[in-house]
């Protein structure tokens, strides 16, 4: 974000000058969402001495995830290894991607699902992907809808906001096991996918949005089978 350039830019500035500053991080971490993309900025300068680090040490033993991760960094979609562990599929058009993997849920809707964007005009974006997964999700008598969206029982949700007198956090996920009626409205009882049970009503279903798809942001961080 702009807050971060600035941050480091205030580090920078309390730095000594014959002091040695030495800058690690990881340049296919995911950028920004805002403005201040400062290690690709350093390291496009020319003007720092560059190491990189190309053993991956995370993994151990033959991973297939691990060797395609580094060929698609590097381009080479051809060398891509396919077993049980990764299966690649390729499309013409995002309809038809968007079609397959609906009906790869319907037939395992127990499964993760990641895109790249949120955005409501992206056909592969969450907003679109998490409408149409939620058709699958039989109907409920009892509903509960805030700002403009409709959550039902069975649905599953993610937290977008940390609360810490209720326990949950930016980017746990869950589902909806019940609605009913409460004094500020309707009552919304979450598992998360760690067992806890959350009651949210009034504002604090502010804090939710469907999860049947995540973004790669979001979902950044956490661990799935």
């Amino acid at each position: 974000s702009a807050q971060r350039s600035e941050l480091t830019s205030h580090i920078l500035d309390a730095v000594k000058d014959n002091a040695t500053v030495l800058i690690i991080g990881d340049e296919d971490q995911l950028p920004s969402v805002g403005a201040g993309n400062i290690l690709h900025d350093l390291m496009a300068s020319g003007k720092i001495e560059l190491i990189r680090l190309k053993t991956v040490k995370r993994q151990a033993g033959s991973n297939s995830i691990v060797s395609n991760s580094m060929s698609i960094k590097t381009g080479q979609i051809n060398n891509l290894i396919h077993d049980d562990r990764s299966v690649f599929y390729t499309f013409n058009d995002e309809a038809s991607l968007k079609i397959a993997l609906i009906n790869e849920y319907k037939n395992n809707p127990g499964a993760k699902i990641y895109t790249t964007a949120r955005r409501k005009d992206f056909v592969l974006g969450s907003i679109s992907i998490n409408k149409e997964l939620q058709e699958l999700t039989p109907d409920s008598e009892n509903c509960a809808i805030r700002k403009g969206i409709i959550f039902k029982i069975g649905d599953k949700v993610l937290f977008t906001a940390n609360n810490y007198d209720f326990g949950y956090f930016n980017g746990d996920t869950g589902q909806i096991e019940d609605i009913g009626n409460g004094p500020q409205g309707k009552v919304v009882s979450i598992k998360s996918d760690l067992g806890d049970i959350f009651y949210l009503t009034g504002k604090e279903l502010d804090d939710i949005e469907l999860g049947y798809c995540l973004t790669t942001h979001k979902a950044q961080g956490s661990e799935c089978n």
